[in-house]
């Protein structure tokens, strides 16, 4: 069994209709030889890579190349869409196929397929075989993770269910495009194009974030600029301890220190400001966390951060009590899978205890719950995030809202402290920690939580007329067709007011403009479309070999004008057109002939925005 060429076929192809890794595969393999690779990946599989299903079971190795495949993607969190084979690729029995747009990660998890199952056939597994292939699927986790964290994974996983075209720029590797060409939404992280930078840049810098909102009325900690140990010591003398410290713009709780003390001091400002920026110090909010998601002036989203915790006994002491939560089977290594961190019983988890009348060897009474550390996130030992989507009272969603507007954001991620987030803050009490800009949609995805804030947020946000397509059309044939594919997009512009973009081979043109780059293929003149802020539709002028051999790029085709031809390649080529819903017609000869066709057969799509 060997892996034979593999690579990545973008859009309309002749495999597959849509994007797809790409793996040849050669060699023999029987039904009954599942049973020893899903025990092969129980033994070698990380703690989070699932028990591989055992039915049903592959027919033959192309079968059990793509579901192990897809096995080892909802591990690395690769988000797929369905597989539709073109007739070529139904035929082509050695030839394993993925269906991503991601092409790094789908190539890899082809590649790791094959060789667990290589591994696996060949009998027992070598115990050299098991920590080289978990460190392998772990970096292959690692990395998807790295090139679609935060929302990127969540808005690539909406528009795949709703069919909205989807990438990333060429040339700004982190801008997430939804939609195609002037109908593109663009993403950095989860701020769009409507997002005020100016605004960003204020809530960014939690000093003057901090002072804006207190001004508004909004109930905020108090705050002051601190560049020495006697700054720390005068704000404590006012809130009492604890202070917290952080560098002025920094993100994920980098350079953030906590004062409990006043021996404390020095050491505390020292570490926070070897960062290298300005510090605030703040007096500490207590309370139960929450995160709410405002878009547009709503809360589309809510929930409470469980802070680090146990539970006493009457029996264990604290450090007895964490080491037991820590051994609770879905506690391990956050990178290798498991949901939940371990409790950590940092020098900032003792001084938080001590603060509070604690040591780790005190005992707590049955029944009594002592918070061990205060951060209250995932990594530091924290529990599953609950969901308060629903019942939040109406003056703490009002003040959330209040907080963006106030900063001039449309979207932002407010941390409330808050006793009860059912009950108003006005009664209970309640202050914002921060309102972070671009805030993570991908958190609300965390242990615990089950509410879909991507799906409203693209509701809001995505595309305005729903899959945020272009037409596209494509002039099939041999020999010279550049005439008749200029005649056609100037025929769209004069009738529909359209800007339009032309591929003919070896040039391309949007809208009176042509790039300083080579585009040799049409998958790569539609890459150049599809990023275009100002295009209405594409057209494309190609060879039935050309279009067989690197596809189209866009994964839908509206009209195809092609000349008929009896070679293989032919059918190669239409079938991969049809496959992308397209309508055929003969080529007309003149250009003239061509421009009319094109005008009557988009009519349909001149009333879209």
């Amino acid at each position: 069994m060997r892996l034979g060429d593999n690579g990545f076929l973008p859009g309309l192809n002749r495999l597959a209709a849509g994007s797809v890794a790409v793996a040849a595969v050669r060699g023999r393999f029987e039904p009954g030889q599942w049973a020893a690779v899903i025990a092969h990946c129980r033994t070698v599989g990380p703690a989070g890579l699932a028990p591989v299903p055992p039915e049903p079971r592959p027919a033959g190795l192309r079968d059990a190349v793509e579901s192990l495949a897809r096995h080892v993607c909802a591990f690395m969190e690769v988000p797929l869409g369905q597989l539709r084979r073109t007739p070529l690729g139904e035929a082509s029995g050695g030839t394993a196929l993925l269906p991503t747009g991601l092409a790094g990660p789908g190539e890899t998890a082809l590649v790791l397929a094959i060789d667990l199952i290589a591994q696996a056939v060949s009998g027992p597994t070598r115990e050299a075989d098991v920590q080289p292939m978990r460190e392998r699927l772990l970096q292959a986790r690692k990395a998807t993770y790295d090139r679609i964290r935060g929302a990127r994974r969540h808005l690539i996983r909406v528009a795949i269910a709703r069919g909205i075209p989807w990438r990333f720029s060429e040339s700004a590797g982190d801008l997430l495009l939804l939609g195609e060409g002037r109908r593109a939404v663009r993403f950095f992280a989860s701020a769009s194009e409507r997002t005020d930078e100016a605004a960003e840049l204020l809530a960014g810098n939690k000093h003057v974030g901090n002072a804006v909102l207190r001004r508004a009325g909004v109930p905020v900690a108090r705050q002051q600029p601190v560049r020495t140990p006697a700054d720390i010591r005068r704000l404590a003398a006012e809130v009492g301890y604890p202070v917290v410290i952080k560098p002025i713009s920094l993100r994920l709780q980098l350079g953030v220190e906590f004062v409990f003390a006043e021996d404390q001091v020095e050491r505390a400002l020292a570490r926070s400001a070897s960062h290298g920026q300005p510090l605030v110090a703040e007096s500490y909010l207590p309370g139960p966390e929450h995160r709410l998601l405002v878009v547009d002036g709503e809360v589309i989203g809510s929930y409470e951060r469980p802070a680090p915790q146990v539970t006493g006994d009457g029996v264990r002491s604290i450090a007895e009590l964490a080491a037991a939560v820590s051994a609770e089977p879905d506690r391990g290594d956050r990178k290798a899978g498991f949901p939940l961190a371990r409790m950590v019983l940092d020098e900032v988890a003792v001084a938080f205890l001590k603060s509070r009348g604690w040591t780790l060897d005190s005992i707590p009474p049955p029944g009594v719950v002592v918070e061990t550390h205060p951060l209250p996130f995932i990594a530091y030992g924290g529990g599953r995030r609950i969901d308060r989507s629903a019942g939040i009272h109406p003056d703490n969603r009002a003040l959330a809202v209040r907080a963006l507007a106030v900063l001039g954001l449309d979207i932002g991620g407010v941390d409330l402290r808050c006793p009860d987030i059912g009950q108003s803050w006005r009664k209970v009490g309640a202050g914002i920690c921060e309102v972070n800009p671009r805030p993570d949609i991908g958190a609300h995805y965390l242990p615990g939580l089950d509410h879909d804030v991507a799906a409203e947020f693209v509701d809001r946000r995505g595309p305005a007329d729903g899959d945020g397509r272009m037409p596209q059309v494509v002039l099939l044939g041999e020999g010279d067709l550049d005439g008749r594919a200029n005649a056609a997009g100037r025929a769209l512009a004069r009738q529909f007011g359209w800007k339009v973009g032309v591929a003919t081979p070896g040039r391309v043109d949007i809208d009176g403009y042509v790039p300083q780059v080579d585009a040799p293929s049409p998958a790569d003149a539609y890459g150049m479309f599809a990023e275009s802020p100002f295009l209405d539709a594409a057209v494309y002028a190609t060879s039935p070999a050309g279009l067989a051999a690197g596809g189209l790029g866009a994964g839908h085709v509206e009209l195809v004008l092609a000349s008929p031809g009896p070679a293989r390649v032919w059918k190669v080529a239409l079938d991969l057109l049809k496959a992308g819903g397209a309508r055929v017609l003969p080529l007309p000869r003149t250009d003239g002939a061509v421009a009319a066709a094109v005008v009557q057969a988009m009519q349909r799509f001149a009333n879209r925005r």
